[in-house]
């Protein structure tokens, strides 16, 4: 047998058996029998493809492409790879050429369409993968990625359906059950949305943070006489919008072990109804049920108009706002802090990651509200986006602070020594809406489903205040808003209560 073959069929072999690596090892040495193949080179890309090796498989591909412009799997695996690896317009350009060489493909209409909903053309990302569903009605990545689609052009009732359609063809697709959790919360139709959110330890943005233990979780069982361990999850805005429930557990007979993040451990030592404050890594004790933070509210049956908004639920030290008090000295106005910035977007597609695009703006938009008279600017951005300001201009008018903060319970104390506080979709509207200081929060269109749709209240926190882009990315409009609002409590000339 020649050896070229004999390799092509034990890598068959291998990869048939799952495993890759050796396939892949025995397509190379097949290429390096004889002349070049193009189908050695696609089945290795292929290969290469599997194992998450993107920049090999592109490599590969447009070996065999130069060898076979015209072999379609490679074209249309090439478009695929190179939107993994981040080039839009290389894969747009290889998954166009592959839409023509195969026009009923449903594969491609929906690659092709998945790329240009990310791309900001949801139009005719929709026709594309409505044909795909056409073409191949049993085709849950289709209806998926329209569904993603649709939500991103907030289309909710035909978003819910074609995920309902995607999780109707495969019910384990967890992606489309969270998902569709957000279009639900967003929509305030809490009791399905709180169990579709379950999902999310099954997602693989995810999975890593799912705990595991002997005591069961908690949904709602009788807690008298019983000790109930709470654990964070994802963000800090989370968990301290989450902690509300801790003393309303306490009220219902538990006793409350509340792990979280070390940043938040002062802050929370203000929390009513905690037995004992734990980090991650310390010893525990007994518990009879666990829940992540998140799950509270399913567990409490909440909806909107049942949220509990026991504000305020935590406070700052005392030692810190007087720290912060002779800091700050005497106001020269109404005195307004400001967040600008959030942490990176998660990856992936859909309502559940679309809204971390879209939490931080340059701080150069919000130069009407600098521009205000009678009003006294505080920098309070932490982390990367507190670095020192411009001198010049309007951003002269910014008394940044925000590197000068440290823990949560500090950045509290700075909150209460505030009369606003102005803020994008981040941490500190949480903190701000716990602590039962006034705040306004810019939201981008597509906003998370905490906030709800089309409100400028939330049942969350009474004291915040929503000011939303009428379109995608039209921030001025949204800042535009919030200035008309502060203009004529500025005229009046009072700063109202701390």
């Amino acid at each position: 047998m020649d050896e070229r073959i004999r390799l092509y069929q034990l890598a068959q072999t291998h990869a048939q058996a799952g495993d890759l690596a050796t396939a892949e090892r025995c397509y190379e040495e097949a290429l390096a029998c004889g002349a070049p193949d193009a189908f050695a080179h696609a089945v290795l890309a292929q290969t290469q493809q599997g194992r998450g090796r993107l920049a090999e498989a592109a490599t590969n591909y447009r070996a065999a492409l130069r060898l076979h412009p015209d072999l379609f799997p490679a074209v249309a695996n090439l478009g695929i790879v190179l939107r993994a690896l981040g080039d839009a317009h290389g894969a747009e350009q290889f998954l166009r050429q592959a839409a023509a060489m195969q026009p009923d493909s449903a594969d491609v209409c929906c690659n092709l369409g998945l790329l240009l909903s990310e791309t900001g053309r949801a139009e005719e990302a929709l026709a594309l993968l409505r044909r795909a569903l056409a073409l191949r009605p049993e085709f849950p990545e289709a209806a998926y990625n329209l569904a993603n689609a649709l939500a991103g052009l907030s289309r909710y009732d035909e978003a819910q359906s074609a995920y309902r359609t995607a999780i109707a063809l495969r019910p384990d697709y967890h992606d489309a059950h969270w998902n569709l959790a957000h279009v639900l919360l967003l929509r305030g139709e809490w009791a399905a949305g709180w169990e579709a959110f379950e999902h999310r330890w099954r997602v693989e943005q995810l999975r890593a943070l799912a705990r595991s233990y002997d005591a069961p979780l908690w949904n709602g069982q009788e807690l008298a006489g019983k000790t109930i361990f709470l654990h964070h999850e994802q963000g800090f805005g989370d968990t301290i919008q989450f902690v509300r429930y801790a003393p309303l557990l306490a009220r219902r007979g538990a006793r409350v072990l509340l792990e979280a993040q070390p940043q938040l451990r002062r802050l929370f030592s203000s929390l009513e109804g905690v037995a004992q404050l734990l980090g991650r890594d310390d010893p525990r004790p007994a518990f009879d049920y666990h829940c992540p933070v998140m799950s509270l509210a399913r567990g409490f049956g909440t909806r909107p108009d049942t949220a509990p908004a026991n504000i305020p639920y935590l406070a700052a030290p005392a030692e810190d706002r007087a720290r912060w008090r002779a800091r700050l000295g005497r106001a020269s106005g109404l005195r307004v802090g400001l967040v600008w910035s959030s942490p990176a977007a998660a990856a992936g597609q859909g309502p559940a990651q679309a809204h971390k695009a879209n939490r931080s703006i340059s701080l150069d938009l919000l130069q009407p509200l600098m521009r205000l008279p009678g009003i006294e600017l505080i920098g309070m951005q932490t982390g990367p986006g507190s670095a020192s300001l411009p001198e010049a201009g309007a951003m002269a008018t910014i008394r940044n602070l925000g590197s000068e903060v440290g823990d949560f319970a500090d950045n509290a104390a700075l909150i209460e020594e505030i009369d606003l506080l102005v803020t994008i979709d981040t941490a500190a509207a949480h903190l701000g809406g716990a602590l039962g200081k006034r705040t306004w929060v810019l939201l981008a269109s597509q906003a998370d489903w905490r906030w709800l749709s089309g409100r400028a209240d939330t049942p969350w926190y009474p004291s915040v205040r929503l000011f939303r882009q009428p379109a995608p990315g039209d921030w001025p409009a949204a800042i535009g808003q919030l200035v008309d609002a502060l203009r004529p409590e500025l005229a009046r000339g009072a700063r109202p209560a701390s």
